[in-house]
């Protein structure tokens, strides 16, 4: 499909995870109050030297569930549920951010042209093995590290 320069895009639905609150309005609140997620890490691995960040290792995809998406159509909280119990916690909070956005957007049941929607997801140190990776290179290389999104680290 050729774009042109006149189309539109449009932010129909959002949704946020963060150690500020796990859903938009329990993050915007965060964030008029003034408060800071940065805290000491709960659980990295000992051989990363930083040991302060927005940590969210402790995140539990039922207790987010249970209280963000309690108004979540019931067969969309099941098919989370099953697809976020073989998920590693980079993709449980990435994607019960992604899940807030579709409900948000009010898509529920419709059916959308795969080709004229997208979603964009951001996030930062989502994966420790990157973080512990990238601290083991530095400390053998100090003039490299890999990009989180770039060229996928040591080798590539």
């Amino acid at each position: 499909m050729e774009r042109t320069f006149d189309q539109r895009v449009v932010i129909s639905g959002m949704g946020v995870v963060t150690c500020l609150g796990e859903s938009v309005p329990e993050f915007w609140a965060g964030l008029l109050a003034g408060r800071s997620g940065i805290t000491n890490w709960k659980n990295m691995d000992k051989r990363v030297e930083c040991r302060v960040a927005g940590d969210l290792s402790d995140f539990d995809y039922h207790d987010h569930l249970d209280r963000v998406g309690r108004g979540y159509d019931a067969e969309l909280t099941k098919a989370v549920k099953r697809l976020l119990r073989i998920t590693p916690l980079s993709g449980q909070l990435a994607a019960s951010a992604a899940v807030q956005a579709y409900v948000d957007a009010g898509l529920g049941r419709v059916t959308v042209d795969p080709d004229r929607v997208g979603h964009v997801l951001a996030g930062h140190n989502l994966n420790t093995p990157m973080i512990t990776e990238n601290s083991r290179i530095f400390a053998d290389d100090p003039e490299y590290m890999a990009p989180p999104a770039g060229d996928g680290g040591p080798g590539h």
